[in-house]
């Protein structure tokens, strides 16, 4: 109570008079509410410290606006807690398996990993301070939050963290049991005392809850600051000195990085960012030496320097010189909130906002797995409605997906966004099926149309996605009206031109009665009357004939900051097809987001402090959000393939990565799973390796459930034969994958990820051996080895082999693991793809060396060669050359015979015969190329996928 009277006594608008007291602020309080950073740059600046009230809050120091701002939506803290080494988590991805913290880690990550997890419990994978559990730092926290005696709790850990011994501890009361206080320097007086007993509800009935959460979090900042405590923080988690060693990610086990990162998710008002600076400010001033006096011992200049990062002159020239930083950062922050708007549905989120799904039994509540994808269907409406919902029930403010606009939700529509309450990277496999459980299986009185019996595959017809918009989002005005317009539109024999009008702006008031955003539009350019449904629950409605679309248009932002959302429904082949886009003008766009970061960038080219290398990391970040899709895939492989991988006896960890935006998107959890396996491949790791335990973290942080997902997250075991010892719990799923790529289509895919990986020669070709082995007893493999793409990648990185021998041995490795391959249902023969391989090097004059010539030449059996099957195997690459370029490729491969015939032909008893069968087999080729046309072969179906 004292210190409420004392905070209504120092803080004070800027107008009143200005109390001259030790500690005196000046503090702008704005009506409280939830923001991205704290405070407005005018707010900020405008608190001020100290009794000649020119300190404020250093621009650049950890608690800035713009520092909170940085590194909340950079993320480091979702990664680490999600995804880090020292936490194990399940395979079935539940709640035990999160919680369970290894223990092969040494003493310090394993207290450091337990205070993690009381201090953020996830909920569903995401990032989350709050917990229902009645003992835990939260409880505690918001039994004291009408107060500001739970901000001197922050303050104090923090500055505990700094190695600053602030004096808080437990004691024993005799009246409630046990206490937090917090003493006052040099007097006998607390700033709290505390209960650390809470109560499970308001109702005092219900029970006391000692909050030992709570004491072991206290503790363990004590101790970290505390030398004799004997639990010291390694110093290889020390806090970065340059931002070469902030790029390791290691910091990120410091305890410092841990409660400043509470911190940011706790204080979310104006009013707690002013109490706990006014804390951090007190507890700060008791450590140091009276004002006027210079620091006299270490700890005091300790904390005299830990002062003046937090706080700084508002005259100093570093303050001007941060004036830029501000403009530009609410600039990127004004940008923003027009990003964000459409924040789910760009990158990923836009390819696959429709796909194919099993078949769902709506009274079960399961999906039939079993059934293939061609005898499943495609959910166009289903993606066209989930747009719509994602888009009208995005609120800005919250950056949240919120329902209380609606007139009565569906219990499973509530369910779905009570799950996804907010955008995500990717519109993923498990997104889909579960708004399936939405709109799938409605009751017949809904009137609701579905293409399959079972109550899957809604019938196209607007009118049809009228009665489900009415089924799962309730009734309202505006719905009715739409439904009695379209059906009475219906009883006609066809959509009159002035029936279009009526239609759009019936659709029009719907879609606005169920959005936050009124700026919609919606379109199209002609309609239809057809049959919809399947017998015998058919009926009239309106649909879309070839060439016509419908579309629905949301807007934000006006000018080059303007952001356009398109929904489109069309047809084509009696198929509606959904087309989804984040429609903007690119260039203007893309130029006006990436203008303040640039700025920023430059400003930040040489960051000299944390907070510093924080700003720089996010704003790299933003720079690479920015980029195409495609460009950000190259990238992220780029920092993938940039970590220095575990070698034999060397455990690398993997905490940069952890820098690098969030990891919840799969393909790039699927990308440094894959490149990790390629790049470790020839050696044999520890299952205790850092690497290994954090990409099993990857593994088990998806949903294993969905075929498509499986294979997507496992396809990197194809190409280390070790995953069984890495990922033992795994292997039963790995092995129903591997079947699924024994395709054409999936052996394709295999190649085309194994190849352009930057990996070493010898990683890259270990690698392939693997999957020769794999593949083995295939039909397909053969099909695709003798291909120019594969044959050329395999060649490039054998010649990056310095020593010659090297390059023989394993050019013989490969010919040797691609004759394994042979089968009695293979299409070709192993000599057929090296007969290939014999006719792609001619092209390639820097591979004409005899380590790799001689090998092939010896490898080939003309006896077994059929010269339609390597006419086949050369279409895969050429079938759209015309004959001229045939016959240069052949050409070629003539010219290397002639010029190293005195290397092959060794013993001329025994290879003049091999040699004149080679040259003989060339001249056929030459003969008529264009025959190779008629040459029909499995490998033809996709030979243009597969070119390089």
């Amino acid at each position: 109570m004292e210190r409420k009277n004392t905070m209504s006594r120092i803080i004070h608008f800027p107008q009143e008079t200005i109390l001259k007291k030790r500690c005196v602020i000046m503090v702008l309080i704005a009506m409280t509410h939830t923001v991205y950073a704290w405070l407005s740059r005018n707010e900020e600046q405008e608190m001020r410290f100290g009794d000649s009230n020119q300190l404020i809050i250093h621009p650049k120091g950890i608690f800035s606006s713009f520092c909170k701002y940085a590194m909340e939506n950079s993320k480091f803290m979702y990664n680490l807690r999600n995804y880090s080494y020292v936490i194990e988590r399940s395979q079935s991805n539940k709640d035990s398996g999160r919680n369970t913290i290894r223990r092969d880690i040494d003493n310090y990550l394993q207290e450091f990993a337990q205070q993690m997890i009381n201090m953020f419990p996830l909920e569903d994978g995401k990032l989350s301070i709050d917990s229902d559990d009645s003992d835990t730092f939260i409880k505690f926290m918001e039994n004291y939050k009408d107060s500001s005696d739970s901000l001197y709790v922050l303050a104090a850990l923090y500055l505990l963290s700094e190695k600053i011994n602030i004096p808080i501890e437990v004691v024993d009361d005799e009246q409630s049991g046990k206490n937090l206080i917090l003493k006052k320097k040099n007097k006998n007086s607390l700033h709290i005392n505390l209960s650390i007993k809470t109560y499970k509800s308001t109702n005092q009935d219900n029970g006391v809850v000692y909050q030992e959460q709570t004491e072991k979090i206290i503790n363990f900042f004590k101790n970290i600051a505390d030398p004799s405590s004997g639990i010291m923080v390694p110093e290889k988690f020390s806090m970065p000195s340059t931002y070469q060693e902030f790029l390791t990610g290691d910091f990120l086990f410091n305890p410092k990085f841990l409660i400043q990162s509470y911190i940011y998710k706790h204080i979310d008002t104006k009013e707690k960012y002013s109490q706990f600076m006014v804390a951090v400010y007190t507890l700060l001033r008791e450590s140091m030496p009276s004002e006027n006096q210079a620091p006299a011992t270490e700890i005091e200049k300790h904390a005299q320097r830990v002062f003046e990062s937090l706080f700084i002159n508002e005259s100093s020239d570093t303050m001007k010189n941060s004036l830029d930083c501000f403009n530009n950062f609410y600039a990127i922050k004004d940008m923003n909130a027009v990003k964000d708007w459409i924040l789910a549905f760009r990158g990923d989120s836009l390819k696959h906002l429709h796909t194919r799904l099993p078949t769902f039994n709506s009274e079960s509540g399961d999906f039939n797995e079993n059934t293939s994808l061609k005898s499943g269907y495609a959910n166009c409406i289903e993606g066209f409605l989930l747009g719509i919902f994602l888009c009208s029930t995005f609120e800005e403010k919250s950056q949240k997906y919120k329902l209380d606009h609606l007139p009565s939700p569906s219990d499973e529509l509530k369910n779905f966004f009570c799950k996804y309450n907010e955008p995500t990277a990717a519109t993923n496999i498990s997104i889909h099926k579960d708004w399936c459980r939405v709109v799938a299986g409605q009751p017949k009185k809904s009137k609701i149309l579905y293409d399959k019996p079972s109550k899957n595959q809604i019938s196209p017809g607007l009118l049809n996605i009228l009665y489900i918009i009415k089924a799962i989002a309730g009734q309202n005005d505006k719905i009715d009206t739409a439904i009695s317009c379209l059906e009475e539109i219906t009883m006609k024999e066809k959509v009159e031109e002035s029936d279009l009008k009526k239609i759009q702006n019936c659709m029009q008031n719907v879609f606005m009665s169920l959005s936050y955003s009124k700026n919609i539009e919606v379109g199209c350019n002609s309609l239809s009357l057809g049959q919809t449904g399947v017998k015998p629950k058919t009926r009239t409605d309106i649909t879309l004939g070839s060439g016509q679309s419908f579309f629905v248009v949301y807007k934000k932002g006006e000018g080059v900051m303007a952001a356009t959302v398109n929904i489109q429904l069309s047809k084509e082949k009696l198929i509606p097809i959904l087309n989804w886009s984040a429609i903007d003008d690119k260039n203007s766009q893309i130029d006006c987001a990436e203008s303040p970061f640039k700025k920023m960038q430059e400003k930040y080219a040489e960051p000299e402090t944390y907070s510093e290398y924080i700003i720089k990391q996010y704003i790299d970040i933003k720079l690479y959000q920015i980029a195409p899709v495609i460009e950000k895939i190259n990238e992220f492989t780029k920092r993938i393939q940039a970590l220095p991988m575990p070698s034999n006896s060397i455990a690398q960890n993997p905490n940069a990565l952890l820098l690098w935006d969030t990891l919840e998107n799969i393909n790039y959890k699927s990308r440094i799973i894959e490149t990790f396996l390629i790049h470790t491949s020839p050696n044999k790791l520890d299952a205790k390796n850092r690497m290994v335990q954090f990409t099993e973290n990857l593994i088990g942080s998806v949903s294993l459930a969905d075929l498509r997902t499986k294979q997507k997250i496992l396809k990197g075991f194809e190409f280390n034969e070790n995953y069984k010892e890495y990922y033992a719990k795994y292997s039963t799923q790995a092995s129903e994958i591997f079947k699924s790529y024994r395709t054409l289509e999936g052996t394709q895919i295999l190649l085309e990820s194994l190849m352009p990986v930057n990996a070493s020669p010898v990683a890259i070709i270990s690698s392939f051996l693997t999957l020769t082995k794999t593949l083995r007893g295939s039909i397909h493999g053969l099909n695709f080895f003798g291909s120019s793409y594969v044959c050329e990648n395999l060649i490039k990185k054998l010649s990056e082999l310095e020593n010659d021998d090297d390059i023989k041995t394993n050019m013989e490795a490969i010919l040797k693991s691609i004759k394994k391959c042979e089968t009695t249902l293979s299409q070709y023969m192993p000599e057929d793809v090296f007969m290939a391989w014999f006719i792609h090097i001619g092209q390639w004059e820097a591979y004409h060396k005899k380590s790799i010539i001689k090998p092939i030449y010896e490898s080939i059996d003309f006896r077994k060669v059929d010269i339609k099957n390597v006419k086949s195997i050369l279409e895969i690459r050429i079938s759209n050359l015309n004959n001229s370029i045939i016959c240069s490729i052949v050409e070629s491969a003539d010219k290397l015979l002639e010029d190293n015939k005195a290397m092959l032909v060794e013993n001329a008893s025994i290879d003049d015969e091999k040699y004149s069968l080679l040259k003989e087999s060339l001249q056929k080729l030459l003969i008529n190329p264009s025959d190779t046309s008629k040459e029909k072969t499995r490998a033809l179906s996709v030979a243009s996928l597969v070119t390089g």
